[in-house]
C-alpha cells in the first residue's frame, strides 16, 4: 500500500450533511453504519471506484492510494463529529479536505473527506449514474424498515384503539412491503417480480395517506382560524385523542407510502444507466416523494409540539380532563407520553430532533410581584414561552385599571399580558407585543409610597400598569423602578411615527422667502 493510503485510514464523500459514503476502514468511534437496503450491480461497481475517481485523474499519486480503500457502506456523522469537520479550518491534501473524526471528546480517527457543496464531491458522486439520488435515501429507508417491523411486533398501539379498522389497513399494506423489501435485500436489487408483488397496493396506500393527511390538516386549519389562545387550547385539548390518533396514522402511511415509492425508484434503477426517461422518473419520484414525505411529517410533528405544550400547562394548572382512547379513558399525563413517543418517531424518520426544548424557567432578578404566587406562575409560563425565549422580568399589577391583577412577564423578544387567575386556569395569555413595538415607558414617580404606575406605550396600544401596597419586603418603589428602567431599554422611537405641528411664524416667514426670491 502507497504512503498516501496508509496515513489516512478513511476517506469520506458527503451525500448531504450528517450522511456520507466511507471508503477504507469502516469501524470509526463516533460514526453510525446506515443499512445499504438495495443498488442495482452497475451502481455498486461504480461506487467501488468512486473514491479513485474523486480526485481528478492527473493525481496519480494520490489515485494509486485510494485504489485500495474499499467502499465500505453509509455512515451517519453524530452531530458534534460532524460540526467539529466543518468549523475546522481545512487542510487541503490530494484534492481531500484532511479531518479528525471526535468519540467521547477525543480525538478518535483522521480521515480524508469531501463536503458534500465542493466540485469535486459533485462531480465524483455524477460517476455513481443515475442512481444516487436512491443511494442518498438509505437511511431514511432503513428507519422505515424498522418502523414497519416494530408495527408488525406490536400487539397493540395508539392508533388500534381510535381508528381500528385503519390500523389494520395499515398493518396489512406493511406486511406485504416488510416481505418484498426483505426478498430486495436478499437479491441485492428490486427486480420485476419483487416490484409485481406490491405495485397492487398503491391505490390502498395513496388512500390512507389521503386520510390520515385529510385529519391533520383539517386540525391545522382550525388552529389557523382560532382568533384568541383560548379557542386554539380549545382546539387542542378537545381533540387530543384524535390528534394523536391522526398523527400517528399518517406517520406510518406515508412511511410506507415512501417505501412503496423507493421500491418502485429501486425497480427502474434497473434500467436507469441505459434509459434515459427510466432515469428522469426514477429521480422524479425520489425528489418529490422526499418533499412531500419531509414537509408532511415536520407539519405533524409541530402540532405535535402544540399539543405537548397545552397538556403541560392542564397538568400544572390542575386540568381535570380526561381523553378516551376506544374504551379507555386517559389522564392527561397518559397522553402526553403518547405525544412523547411519537415526537421520538418522527425525530428517527427524519434523523433531526424537532421536538422543541421545554425548560424549567426560574425568576429573574427583576420580579416586582410578591415571591410565594411567582413560583407557580413560572411552572406555567414554561409551555407559554416559545422556543429560546427568555425571560428577564416578571410584575404583577392591575392594567388600564382592571378590577383584578395581571401578570406581566417580559422576555428577551416580547411581553404578555394576563389575568392571573385566567392564567392558572388555562395559560391563555390575553396580550402581547413584541419588544421592538414599545414607543415610550413612562417610570414611577419618584415621591411615590404606597401606590405607584408605570405607562407603556407601544405602537398601537397604551398600558398603565397601577402597582398597590408598595412595601419594604416583597414590592419595593425600587422594584418597580427597576421594571420600568428594563421596559425603557426597549424604548424605539419612529421618526415617521411622530407627530408633526407646523409653527405658523415658521411657515409665514418661509413664504416671505419664496415670495421675495
Amino acid at each position: 500500500m502507497s504512503e498516501n493510503a496508509r496515513d489516512v485510514g478513511s476517506a469520506l464523500i458527503e451525500l448531504e450533511p450528517g450522511l456520507a459514503l466511507i471508503f477504507g476502514e469502516a469501524d470509526i468511534p463516533g460514526v453510525e453504519m446506515v443499512p445499504f437496503q438495495f443498488a442495482d450491480r452497475k451502481t455498486r461497481e461504480n461506487l467501488a471506484d468512486l473514491a479513485v475517481h474523486a480526485v481528478g485523474a492527473s493525481n496519480v499519486a494520490a489515485q494509486g492510494g485510494l485504489a485500495a480503500m474499499e467502499f465500505g457502506g453509509i455512515i451517519r456523522l453524530a452531530p458534534e463529529s460532524l460540526k467539529a469537520l466543518k468549523t475546522a479550518e481545512p487542510i487541503i491534501k490530494d484534492g481531500w479536505n484532511l479531518g479528525v473524526l471526535r468519540a467521547d471528546g477525543k480525538f478518535a480517527h483522521q480521515i480524508r473527506w469531501l463536503p458534500a457543496d465542493t466540485a469535486n464531491a459533485t462531480q465524483a458522486l455524477a460517476t455513481v449514474g443515475p442512481a444516487v439520488a436512491l443511494v442518498a435515501i438509505q437511511q431514511q429507508l432503513g428507519e422505515i424498515a424498522s418502523l414497519i417491523e416494530r408495527n408488525i411486533a406490536l400487539s397493540s398501539s395508539i392508533l388500534e384503539s381510535i381508528r381500528a379498522e385503519q390500523w389494520a389497513r395499515i398493518i396489512g399494506v406493511q406486511r406485504t412491503l416488510k416481505n418484498e423489501l426483505d426478498n430486495a435485500r436478499h437479491i441485492g436489487d428490486v427486480t420485476d417480480s419483487v416490484w409485481e408483488n406490491v405495485r397492487g397496493i398503491e391505490h390502498e396506500v395513496e388512500s390512507l395517506v389521503e386520510l390520515f393527511n385529510g385529519n391533520v390538516q383539517r386540525t391545522q386549519k382550525k388552529l389557523t382560524a382560532a382568533e384568541n389562545m383560548k379557542e386554539r387550547r380549545d382546539v387542542l385539548l378537545d381533540h387530543g385523542e384524535a390528534i394523536v390518533g391522526d398523527v400517528q396514522g399518517l406517520i406510518n402511511a406515508r412511511a410506507s407510502w415512501y417505501m412503496y415509492t423507493a421500491l418502485r425508484a429501486g425497480n427502474l434503477s434497473l434500467r436507469a444507466h441505459d434509459d434515459p426517461k427510466a432515469a428522469s422518473l426514477m429521480n422524479k419520484l425520489i425528489s418529490e416523494g422526499r418533499e412531500r414525505y419531509e414537509r408532511e411529517l415536520r407539519g405533524s410533528a409541530d402540532l405535535l409540539d402544540s399539543l405537548r405544550r397545552q397538556l403541560g400547562i392542564a397538568a400544572e394548572t390542575g386540568d381535570r380532563r380526561h381523553f378516551r382512547f376506544g374504551p379507555l379513558r386517559r389522564a392527561t399525563k397518559d397522553v402526553d407520553g403518547f405525544v412523547e413517543q411519537l415526537q421520538e418517531e418522527l425525530n428517527l424518520l427524519l434523523n433531526q430532533n424537532l421536538k422543541s426544548e421545554i425548560h424549567p424557567v426560574t425568576a429573574p432578578a427583576i420580579a416586582p410581584a410578591q415571591k410565594d404566587r411567582v413560583d407557580h406562575y413560572l411552572r406555567v409560563l414554561q409551555y407559554v414561552l416559545e422556543p429560546g425565549e427568555t425571560l428577564i422580568g416578571i410584575a404583577e399589577a392591575k392594567v388600564n385599571g382592571s378590577m383584578f391583577s395581571r401578570w406581566v412577564s417580559v422576555t428577551d423578544q416580547s411581553v404578555r399580558i394576563s389575568a392571573s387567575s385566567r392564567l392558572m386556569d388555562s395559560g391563555v395569555v390575553e396580550d402581547a407585543f413584541n419588544l421592538e413595538d414599545i414607543r415610550y415607558v413612562r417610570p414611577p414617580a419618584t415621591d411615590a409610597t404606597k401606590d405607584a404606575t408605570v405607562g407603556i406605550f407601544t405602537k398601537d396600544d397604551d398600558y398603565i400598569l397601577s402597582f398597590s401596597g408598595l412595601d419594604d419586603e416583597d414590592v419595593t418603589l425600587h422594584d418597580v423602578g427597576s421594571f420600568a428602567r428594563l421596559l425603557g431599554n426597549y424604548q424605539n422611537q419612529v421618526r415617521e411615527e411622530l407627530p408633526r405641528i407646523e409653527a405658523p411664524e415658521l411657515v409665514a416667514s418661509a413664504s416671505k422667502a419664496l415670495l421675495d426670491a
